[in-house]
């Protein structure tokens, strides 16, 4: 106010040629201006207190499972969703607020009219759950459902009751069919080739009795088994073992499929799909000793937990080890050679000259010279006699993970024993685990790794592993930490480097229906260092399965990687074994990529198509609703219609409003400053 009276004054003196009047009406325009302007920057703010009226909200959950479509004849059901979309008009006009919402995918639609029966699971906790989320704060009163009662996902609606009414439109049969459903598959994922293997078929059978069945197991479009199965009952249970023999390699799609039975109702759940990876021979891993020791023992029981080794231990009795020169492992562990005793000291040279990856485990009677021609990437020097020390984990490492459990154990396990000397670490190496004499942490390695060019060594320079095992097993809760260090190291020295300048590859080697593809794309230069923006060629093609007898027209893409994205989304794709081919130029030369994956089909409401309203009906009682058949639309509508009228909610909003955001202050403002101004001109002075 004193900055308007300031402004007022200054502008409109006593000694200014105005008339009394118009010079106190123009020194109160400007007053008032200017003083509303600086309050302005004040920024006032107003309470605002606002009042809405909201319409009862009734929420119309639509089962748009398979299961439905399925069973219930096509002419009826488009009659009865244009029937219930007539009923949501009558109920609007009412003055309810009707949204509407699918069961499966959960999502708004306008019309019943307009959804398919075709979602291939039913889960009603999950739909109560999100329309709760949905209209926790609205004005909602009841529920009006069209299902059949059969859920397949997430826990029965009993458990988690709707905490407003429910009323039901019950639809599907609840009466069981003539059937047979293959229930599920017992198979093993991965299968060592030249091994057989079994696949069990878990098959019901329902009002089919005095019929017979024939089961049979295809491998793409060659049959590999088939038998037979006499029903005898009404309600009958089979387990069909099939044993198959394993010989390919690579991802297979292994189909098992009931042919048609005679009356059934359907087939639609008559075949599924086992997916297996047939792997090479297991990975050998050969353990020479100069003599027995309990490391042993541990080292072989931890290694034989890994279903994909063949472990062998040989013990070196003499120097003369006739016949070990032939073996071919992927790893090879020398415990305590070389030694002085010159038990297989010779071994290692002849290993390491076929680049097969050599983890050595030092112990009392090592020989530190000759281990130092070897090179395993550490030389001890002037060895005098033995010390014992605990492990502490390199916080600098990062070839493998070591989980803050096993860095626990580690620091927690017993002492092992290890020569006493100076100890020198040559290039290429990293220290895992360091030695630890008392509480003085030292930088000589325990546990080392080493690389040279595609070669990879591991040393392991105390003994007494066995220790580790046994303070495990000590524990309250046992565990295997000692196991999953020892198969971190043995995985790393059997891993190959990849080199390859292009890779591209499906981000899951298994995916569903319902499932989005996406494959990663990856380019490299010479130094083997990502370059990006590479036009890619993407095809895929769809193997035949069991019903096709020809190839399905490959789907091709293109698409470049970039920093931001490297990969390609393509979408859904139908169940069945997919092979895919990717090419790209890289300095002017093509390169290629071949890869295979598979889609499974998803098959939950094929399993079980019978109908449950008794499900239904307690649902409904207990939350205080009434269940309804699809005949019974009129009088699903005088019930909701003679339900007492659902008032509207009053919602009282406050809000804090700025002055300067007002409409009519700017007006008013305005407006003082054009009298203002149209009086000064008016008047000869502007």
């Amino acid at each position: 106010m004193l900055g308007g009276l300031i402004a007022s004054v200054f502008l409109y003196p006593k000694k200014e040629k105005w008339g009394k009047k118009l010079r106190w009406l123009l020194f109160f325009l400007r007053f008032f201006t200017v003083t509303l302007l600086l309050i302005l920057f004040l920024k006032p703010y107003l309470r605002v207190e606002e009042k809405i009226y909201e319409n009862p909200v009734l929420v119309v959950g639509i089962d748009n499972s398979r299961s439905i479509g399925l069973v219930e004849d096509s002419a009826q059901l488009i009659r009865l969703k244009q029937g219930l979309d007539s009923l949501i008009d009558n109920l609007t006009a009412y003055g309810y607020e009707v949204q509407i919402r699918n069961m499966g995918g959960y999502k708004e639609q306008k019309k019943v009219s307009d959804i398919p029966f075709d979602f291939h699971n039913t889960d009603f906790s999950d739909f109560f759950n999100k329309t709760e989320e949905e209209f926790e704060n609205r004005n909602q009163t009841c529920f009006l459902l069209l299902t059949d009662g059969i859920y397949n996902k997430g826990t029965s609606p009993e458990l988690s009751p709707s905490k407003k009414p429910v009323y039901v439109i019950a639809i599907g049969d609840t009466t069981q069919k003539k059937d047979i459903v293959l229930k599920n598959l017992v198979y093993n994922k991965n299968v060592f080739g030249g091994n057989k293997f079994p696949v069990i078929a878990e098959i019901s059978s329902f009002n089919l009795q005095g019929s017979t069945g024939r089961v049979e197991v295809r491998n793409r479009n060659r049959l590999l088994a088939s038998k037979e199965i006499t029903i005898s009952s009404s309600k009958e249970f089979f387990r069909v073992e099939f044993i198959l023999n394993g010989d390919t390699t690579g991802k297979e799609i292994v189909t098992v499929q009931i042919l048609p039975v005679e009356g059934e109702f359907t087939t639609t759940n008559n075949s599924r799909n086992a997916y297996i990876d047939f792997q090479r021979k297991k990975e050998k891993i050969l353990i020479i000793a100069a003599v027995p020791h309990p490391d042993l023992k541990t080292l072989l029981y931890c290694l034989q937990e890994n279903e994909t080794y063949n472990v062998d231990l040989k013990t070196i009795t003499t120097s003369n080890d006739i016949g070990l020169e032939k073996e071919n492992p992927q790893l090879v562990i020398f415990h305590q050679i070389p030694n002085s005793k010159q038990l297989g000291n010779e071994l290692p040279a002849r290993f390491i000259s076929k680049d097969i990856p050599v983890f050595y485990i030092m112990g009392a009677i090592s020989q530190t010279k000759e281990l130092e021609i070897l090179k395993p990437g550490c030389i001890i020097n002037s060895p005098k006699g033995t010390d014992q020390v605990t492990a502490v984990v390199n916080p600098q490492f990062e070839k493998f993970n070591i989980s803050t459990e096993q860095k626990n154990f580690i620091a927690k396990a017993p002492p092992l024993e290890v020569l006493y000397g100076e100890y020198v670490i040559t290039p290429g190496s990293e220290i895992v685990l360091f030695q630890q004499v008392g509480a003085v942490v030292t930088q000589n390695p325990l546990l080392l790794l080493n690389e040279k060019g595609n070669v990879k060594n591991a040393l392991l320079t105390g003994e007494g592993i066995w220790k580790w095992r046994l303070f495990e097993n000590s524990q309250t809760v046992p565990e295997n930490h000692t196991c999953e260090l020892i198969k971190s190291v043995t995985q790393y020295l059997m891993t190959k480097h990849d080199l390859k300048k292009f890779r591209v590859y499906p981000l899951e080697d298994e995916y569903t229906e319902n499932d989005k593809i996406i494959f990663n794309a990856e380019t490299y230069n010479d130094n083997h260092e990502k370059i990006y923006n590479r036009e890619i060629q993407l095809e895929l093609l769809k193997e035949p399965d069991t019903l096709q007898a020809k190839k399905a027209v490959p789907l091709k893409f293109s698409f470049t990687n970039n920093q931001t994205y490297e990969g390609l989304t393509i979408g859904n794709l139908e169940s069945g074994l997919y092979t895919y081919k990717a090419t790209t130029l890289l300095d002017n030369k093509e390169e290629q990529e071949r890869g295979i994956f598979t889609v499974k089909k998803v098959q939950l409401e094929e399993m079980n198509l019978r109908a449950d309203h008794s499900l239904l009906s307690r649902m409904a009682r207990e939350s205080g609703g009434r269940v309804f058949y699809k005949g019974q639309l009129k009088e699903l509508k005088d019930s909701l219609l003679a339900l007492p009228k659902a008032r509207k909610l009053l919602q009282t909003r406050e809000e804090n409003k700025e002055w300067l955001h007002s409409k009519w202050l700017f007006l008013f403002v305005l407006m003082l400053i054009v009298t203002e101004w149209g009086l000064r001109k008016y008047f000869g002075q502007y």
